[in-house]
C-alpha cells in the first residue's frame, strides 16, 4: 500500500484502539484487502466496531444540532441539560431525531416529577380514609364514589390541577440514567449499532473509504 494509505490506515487503527502491528508485513495490500481487514476485525471484536462508530455517530448528531438548535461549543462531559434546555428537551430530540434519521432516547419526566405527582396521589388517598375516620357518614359517599367509578376521577383532581398550575413538572426533560453528551452518544451507537453490520456492513465499509481517501467506485 501507499505512503499516504498507510498513514491513514494507521491513524484509523489507532482511534480505536487496533495495535499497529495487525497491519505489519502488508506493504503488498490493496485498497480492498485493507477494508475487508477492518471488517474482519469488526466482526470478531464488537467492542472495536462500536469504537469506530462512535465519532460517525457523534459526527452526524453535531451535524443535526447545528440545524436544530446551534448550540455553543460543548465536550464528551458537557452535561446534556447545558445543550438541550430541560423545556425543549423532546421537541429538540423529535427534530433532531428527523434530522438524523437515528434512534434517540425518549425523553420522560424527572424523577422529580414523578416523585411529586405520586406523593400527591398518595395524599389525596390518605385524606380520604382520615375523612371517613373523622366523619363516618363519608363511607356512604365513598362506597358510591368507587361503584360508579368517580373515585378515579376524585383521586385525580390535585395531579391535573398541578399540571396546570405548574407545567413543567410534567413536562418530559429527562434522559433516565443519560447525564452527559458522551452517554448520549454511547446510547445512540447502541441502538443505531445494526444498521451499520447489516448488508454485509455496506455502510461500514462506505465509511471506511471515505476515511482512507479510497474512491467510492473502487471495487472491494
Amino acid at each position: 500500500m501507499s505512503e499516504v494509505l498507510r498513514d491513514r490506515v494507521l491513524a484509523v487503527a489507532a482511534s480505536v484502539g487496533i495495535e499497529d502491528g495487525i497491519f505489519a508485513g502488508d506493504s503488498e495490500m490493496d485498497e480492498g484487502a485493507v477494508v475487508e481487514r477492518f471488517v474482519d476485525l469488526f466482526d470478531e471484536r464488537p467492542d472495536i466496531f462500536r469504537k469506530f462508530l462512535y465519532p460517525i455517530f457523534d459526527s452526524r448528531v453535531r451535524a443535526g444540532l447545528e440545524t436544530i438548535a446551534s448550540p455553543d461549543k460543548f465536550g464528551d462531559q458537557t452535561p446534556i441539560n447545558e445543550i438541550f434546555p430541560p423545556r425543549y428537551l423532546r421537541g429538540d430530540f423529535k427534530a433532531l431525531g428527523k434530522e438524523t434519521g437515528l434512534v434517540l432516547p425518549e425523553p420522560m419526566s424527572s424523577n422529580l416529577s414523578l416523585i411529586v405527582f405520586f406523593g400527591l396521589f398518595l395524599g389525596t388517598c390518605v385524606l380520604a380514609v382520615v375523612a371517613v375516620v373523622i366523619m363516618p357518614e363519608m363511607l356512604i359517599v365513598l362506597f358510591g364514589l368507587i361503584k360508579t367509578g368517580a373515585i378515579l376521577i376524585v383521586l385525580a383532581i390535585p395531579s391535573v390541577a398541578a399540571h396546570f398550575l405548574f407545567p413543567t413538572l410534567s413536562r418530559n426533560s429527562s434522559l433516565g440514567d443519560i447525564h452527559t453528551y458522551r452517554e448520549l452518544i454511547e446510547y445512540v451507537v447502541r441502538r443505531n449499532y445494526y444498521s451499520y453490520f447489516d448488508n454485509g456492513y455496506w455502510l461500514t465499509r462506505r465509511e471506511l473509504r471515505l476515511m482512507l481517501g479510497i474512491d467510492e467506485h473502487t471495487e472491494l
